[in-house]
């Protein structure tokens, strides 16, 4: 979701580079929070194991319509992060009906599982799996989380937060 050092970017090469010679095309989102020095050095490191030809390294924001559309055209998303960041791209690939791994330190793993009731994963799950497994999604996961998540994405949603929090105004007045 960013550049920043705790994005673990350098640990997620590790475990994906086993797939190197995979049908794979990886999206970096890296246009802030980082150095220009770490940066580099990431794009050096994956371009050495998948190739430029394979990496895509957003260096600089996208207009949001161009980054839903972005969002829309990837199969998977892993946030390797251990601190709560990258909420709304997880809530957007997971209404988008995308396969999502989070690191398990991360609130938002408790959260999707548990709140949200989606079908999420653990990041450590790739590490001990081949490709297959790693990229399986049936169209009922799919389908069950994009129907959750529509309507947390929806105005129904904002609007029913809205009359809680005046509900329970009222309440303690």
């Amino acid at each position: 979701n960013s550049g920043h050092i705790t994005n673990q970017h350098l640990q997620v090469l590790e475990i994906l580079k086993k797939y190197k010679d995979k049908n794979i095309k990886l999206i970096l989102p890296m246009s802030y929070s980082c150095s220009v020095e770490y940066r580099e050095e990431v794009k050096r490191k994956f371009f050495e194991v998948f190739g430029k030809e394979r990496v895509l390294v957003l260096e600089e924001n996208l207009k949001f319509q161009e980054y839903v559309e972005l969002m829309g055209q990837i199969d998977i998303g892993i946030f390797n992060h251990y601190v709560q960041e990258a909420g709304h791209n997880i809530v957007m690939l997971l209404a988008l009906g995308k396969k999502v791994y989070i690191n398990p330190k991360n609130t938002l793993l408790n959260m999707s599982k548990n709140i949200f009731k989606v079908d999420v994963f653990e990041i450590g799950e790739l590490e001990n799996c081949n490709f297959e497994t790693m990229v399986k999604w049936s169209g009922e996961n799919q389908t069950k989380n994009m129907e959750i998540m529509q309507y947390y994405v929806s105005d129904d949603f904002f609007i029913d937060q809205i009359d809680k929090f005046y509900s329970t105004l009222e309440n303690n007045l």
